[in-house]
């Protein structure tokens, strides 16, 4: 009974055999494509983060026009509300009508802020705000721009 003593050896004979040879060709080759995509992936994550934390202390500098206590001319902040020191703070500007100005900060400590009355004058007497440009150096030394909402880094100097 059994079989009638016919014996198999090698692959399976038939119109399958091609088939499940393709199928799993095709599973390896998408198990490849996706660890590929997965490092990718992972690459992209370790990429972005490095950049954000390398950032993290920058993204915590702002700069803006206010205005003064007095009517007249604006009064231009710079805000560190990280918790370390910024150093070589700089902001220069002016507006055709008003003279050039600078404000220059050797550090403003953590959490701290520095306001400089400038000649700008005030434009109308709604006018509260407006995003001012400064640079500066974070404690790990690297340099950054600040203008208005985009923060960038500069190559560092000679």
């Amino acid at each position: 009974m059994g079989w009638g003593g016919a014996v198999c050896s090698g692959s399976v004979a038939g119109p399958w055999a091609f088939g499940w040879d393709a199928l799993v060709a095709i599973g390896t080759l998408l198990a490849a494509v996706a660890t590929a995509g997965a490092a990718g992936v992972a690459a992209t994550v370790y990429v972005v983060s490095r950049r954000e934390a390398r950032a993290s202390q920058a993204s915590m500098v702002s700069a803006w026009l206010e205005r003064a206590a007095g009517p007249e001319n604006l009064m231009a902040v710079v805000q560190n509300n990280s918790s370390q020191p910024i150093f070589d703070v700089v902001s220069t500007g002016g507006l055709p009508e008003a003279p050039t100005w600078s404000l220059a900060q050797r550090v403003i400590p953590a959490g701290e802020s520095i306001r400089v009355v400038t000649p700008i004058p005030v434009v109308s007497p709604d006018e509260q705000y407006r995003p001012l440009a400064v640079a500066f150096r974070d404690a790990a030394g690297r340099r950054w721009v600040r203008d208005g909402g985009s923060l960038r880094a500069r190559p560092p100097a000679d």
